[in-house]
């Protein structure tokens, strides 16, 4: 493919997925001018790519290390909008996604395929297609699913059992064997043989009217109203999302894209 316009795209890495390998950084710059290519290793990093990103004007950024380093490019950037005078407010750019990480969920939603293919497909000013995302404000940050309880502990087991088989295994496979091996070794284990109550949730409806759905995605029963509580009770996990994928291709949420402006709740 040939090198994209400068200014058209900004191509943004993390520098600490290990899947952003000395080989991919070849590949990028091959068809990327080198300003255009930012590789962070810290939030502070990020931060700051995401702030250079927007002021240089860049019609779309293509970012490459998971699902973090895509909610934290969306947050970034819409932090990084709020602070310049209304007049001067840009356009966010387009945002599109390479399968570099471990959490994949969004490079499933828009079908990222490998990172050479989608490159030479961007080198050649063939960027597939839009698809709106609408994010959850979670602590002050934008994410595309936010969760308590097991899904949490899996992640934390995960992150734990990824450092003792790094020395084991071969890159490819290493996240998805990973994260199974926390959720049916670790957590899952660990949750049937504690006697610790499960954690008592109360979860109130603080935007518009909720509904239910069926197993179909259709509403039932009364929508529910604003201020009321959706559910009180035991719970080992409660997430929400704005997409369908969980990662690794996994579909928690299958119906969160059907109305623009909701998420999906799953408790």
């Amino acid at each position: 493919g040939m090198q994209t316009e400068a200014h058209e795209t900004a191509v943004l890495l993390n520098a600490n997925a290990r899947r952003v390998s000395p080989r991919v950084r070849q590949q990028v710059r091959r068809l990327v001018p080198p300003e255009n290519v930012y590789f962070t290793r810290s939030l502070e990093e990020a931060e700051e790519a995401s702030r250079e990103i927007l002021e240089r004007g860049y019609r779309r950024v293509v970012a490459g290390g998971g699902d973090g380093t895509l909610s934290l490019l969306m947050d970034n950037l819409c932090r990084a909008v709020e602070t310049l005078h209304p007049d001067l407010r840009p356009d966010l750019p387009e945002i599109g996604v390479l399968k570099l990480g471990t959490g994949n969920a969004l490079a499933s939603h828009v079908g990222a395929r490998s990172v050479r293919r989608d490159l030479d497909r961007l080198g050649a000013d063939q960027p597939g297609v839009n698809l709106p995302l609408h994010l959850i404000e979670v602590g002050g940050r934008l994410a595309f699913f936010a969760g308590a309880g097991v899904d949490a502990m899996v992640l934390n087991d995960y992150v734990a059992i990824k450092e003792r088989l790094r020395r084991h295994l071969a890159r490819r496979g290493e996240g998805i064997l990973a994260y199974f091996l926390a959720a049916f070794g670790h957590t899952v284990p660990r949750l049937l043989t504690t006697q610790r109550e499960r954690p008592i949730v109360r979860i109130t409806n603080l935007g518009r009217p909720a509904w239910r759905v069926s197993a179909q995605g259709l509403p039932m029963g009364s929508p529910i109203p604003t201020g009321a509580v959706l559910y009180e009770g035991p719970s080992i996990c409660a997430s929400a999302g704005t997409l369908p994928y969980y990662g690794a291709g996994m579909q928690m949420f299958p119906f969160a894209c059907d109305r623009a402006g909701h998420m999906q709740l799953r408790v």
